[in-house]
C-alpha cells in the first residue's frame, strides 16, 4: 500500500500537499466517498477496485480486481484579502473600459451601471461586517477604497453632464450646415437632372436627322443603280443601232451593185 497523486503514477503524501499564500484551507482530509475525483461510488470504506489502472473503478470487487484505491480530498478557500483585491482589480478594469466607452457617446446609462457594479460590492462588504467575518476596522477600510472609485464615478457623470449641453448645440449647428449642404446638393441635383433632359433630348434629335440622312444616302444608291441601269441601256441601244446602220450601208451596196448590172 502507498500514497500517490490522483494519477496513481506518483508518489505524494498528504502532507507534501501544500497551498499557495492565496488559498486557505477549509476542513482536514477526508473519504472522497461521493466520486468527486473518480467518477464512481465507493464501498462503506471508501475503497474503488478494478483490474489496474487505467481501467474502469467498481464500488465493489470483481474476480480479476488486482487493485484497489481510496481517494482523499481536502476543500480550500481563497484567502479572503486577496479576494478582496482581485475584485478591486477587476472592478478598476471594468471601470476603466467603461468610462472611456461612456465620455465616447456621452451616455451615462453606463456610468449609472458602473454606479451600480459598485454599490454592489460595497454592500457586500458591509454584510460580511454584520455577518462577523470581518472586524471594524477592516471593515472601514475596505470602504473607503470602494468609496474612491465611487467619487471617481461622480467626477465622470458630472463631466459628461456639462458636455451634453455643449454638444447638442453643436450638433444643431452642424445640422445646420448640413441642412444648407443638403439643399445646395439637391438644387445640384435639379440642375444636373435638367441637363440630362436636355442631352436626351438632343439625343433623339441627332438619332432622328441621322434615321433622314440614312434614308437619303438608301435613295441616291438607288438612283446611282438606277442610272447605271440606263446608262447600260442607252449604251446597248447604240450599239444596236450602230448595227443596223451598218447593215443598211451594206444593203445600200448591193442595191447599187444590182442596179449597175
Amino acid at each position: 500500500m502507498a500514497w500517490s497523486d490522483e494519477t496513481g503514477t506518483q508518489e505524494k503524501l498528504k502532507k507534501d500537499v501544500i497551498l499557495s499564500k492565496k488559498w486557505k484551507w477549509v476542513n482536514d482530509w477526508e473519504l472522497d466517498k461521493e466520486g468527486l475525483v473518480i467518477k464512481c461510488p465507493s464501498d462503506k470504506d471508501g475503497w474503488r477496485y478494478t483490474f489496474d489502472f487505467g481501467d474502469n473503478w467498481l464500488p465493489t470487487p470483481q474476480w480479476n480486481s488486482d487493485t484497489r484505491r481510496r481517494t482523499w480530498i481536502r476543500r480550500r478557500k481563497m484567502d479572503d484579502e486577496i479576494y478582496f483585491e482581485k475584485q478591486i482589480g477587476m472592478l478598476d478594469e471594468l471601470i476603466r473600459y467603461n468610462l472611456q466607452l461612456a465620455a465616447d457617446n456621452e451616455d451615462l446609462k453606463i456610468i449609472q451601471y458602473l454606479k451600480g457594479q459598485v454599490s454592489t460590492l460595497f454592500q457586500q462588504v458591509t454584510s460580511q461586517g454584520r455577518d462577523g467575518i470581518l472586524n471594524e476596522k477592516e471593515i472601514l477600510r475596505r470602504q473607503e477604497i470602494i468609496k474612491v472609485r465611487e467619487t471617481q464615478l461622480q467626477h465622470a457623470n458630472k463631466t459628461i453632464s456639462k458636455q451634453q449641453p455643449q454638444q447638442a448645440k453643436q450638433a444643431e449647428r452642424t445640422s445646420r450646415v448640413w441642412g444648407e449642404i443638403d439643399k445646395r446638393i439637391d438644387e445640384n441635383k435639379s440642375l444636373l437632372q435638367t441637363q440630362e433632359d436636355s442631352f436626351a433630348e438632343q439625343n433623339q434629335e441627332l438619332n432622328s436627322l441621322l434615321n433622314t440622312l440614312q434614308r437619303q444616302r438608301h435613295i441616291a444608291s438607288a438612283i446611282g443603280d438606277e442610272l447605271d441601269y440606263q446608262n447600260e441601256l442607252l449604251e446597248k441601244t447604240s450599239n444596236d443601232v450602230e448595227r443596223v446602220s451598218n447593215k443598211l450601208q451594206k444593203a445600200n451596196k448591193t442595191a447599187d451593185k444590182i442596179a449597175r448590172s
